[in-house]
């Protein structure tokens, strides 16, 4: 029964290099600040745990072997991987980042809020790039953000996924928006009930498995509704065409 070989550990990487390196036990150990019985006992068990001498007597002093120098570059290259584990990362510096950010975000927000992010984006970040991502019912945005697809998500939750880390971007509030030719609109305020019982335009959610805020409430209220019309981009409820009720941003319906 073969006998289980021993791991190489990280003082024996740094061991394995020196010698290799040095071609000297003695200056191996003067490089690591060790003894020489230290490193001569180090260098016993690599060729324990490797099977090979590693370094010999040649005509002009010690030399790798052949199977030592094939060690020589992963052992080093392991080395640098450690200590890179260990280094801190270096502050993020907007003015030098080349990084591309992708953010996903819905519809409305190209005409009440993009405009405004690039203008900082630019000034903030000169040598970045910035992608949005139009945001559907098809597209899970967890998935993405678990996999690096995305950086960020902009949206409105009703009950937002706990394992995000949430941060409020800014307040507007839901207004009720009709045209002058439409019965509500002079009718001063209209009621929950009202509302549901005309016909109105609703939008769809922006997220895969969501209901729209909107329904949410309705139906924490004990309201039905009907007779809705959906549509999947709220700015289209500003088509001249449409004769029936919405319920957008009011940010949105003063920059229209």
């Amino acid at each position: 029964m073969s006998r289980q070989r021993e791991v190489i550990d990280i003082y024996l990487r740094r061991v394995l290099c020196a010698i290799l390196t040095e071609r000297s036990v003695t200056r191996a150990g003067a490089t690591l600040n060790e003894s020489q019985p230290a490193i001569s006992s180090a260098l016993k068990r690599l060729r324990d745990i490797t099977g090979d001498p590693l370094l010999i007597r040649g005509k002009s002093g010690m030399v790798p072997t052949e199977y030592g120098l094939s060690l020589l570059g992963p052992a080093q290259n392991a080395l640098r991987d450690i200590v890179s584990l260990g280094a801190r990362p270096l502050p993020f510096e907007a003015a030098l980042s080349l990084r591309c950010f992708r953010v996903g975000c819905p519809d409305y927000l190209d005409v009440a809020f993009l405009p405004a992010v690039v203008e900082l984006f630019r000034a903030s970040a000169p040598h970045a790039t910035l992608e949005l991502h139009p945001l559907a019912t098809d597209f899970d945005f967890e998935v993405a953000l678990e996999q690096g697809d995305l950086d960020l998500v902009v949206g409105n939750w009703t009950d937002p996924p706990e394992q995000l880390r949430l941060s409020n971007l800014f307040f507007d509030e839901i207004v009720c928006l009709v045209s002058d030719s439409h019965p509500f609109s002079h009718c001063g305020r209209l009621t929950a009930e009202q509302y549901t019982k005309s016909p109105h335009i609703a939008s769809t959610p922006n997220f895969i498995r969501q209901r729209s805020f909107i329904d949410v409430h309705l139906a924490r209220s004990l309201v039905a509704s009907s007779s809705v019309a959906p549509l999947s981009h709220v700015a289209s409820v500003y088509h001249e065409r449409f004769r029936a009720g919405a319920m957008p941003p009011r940010d949105l319906c003063v920059r229209h």
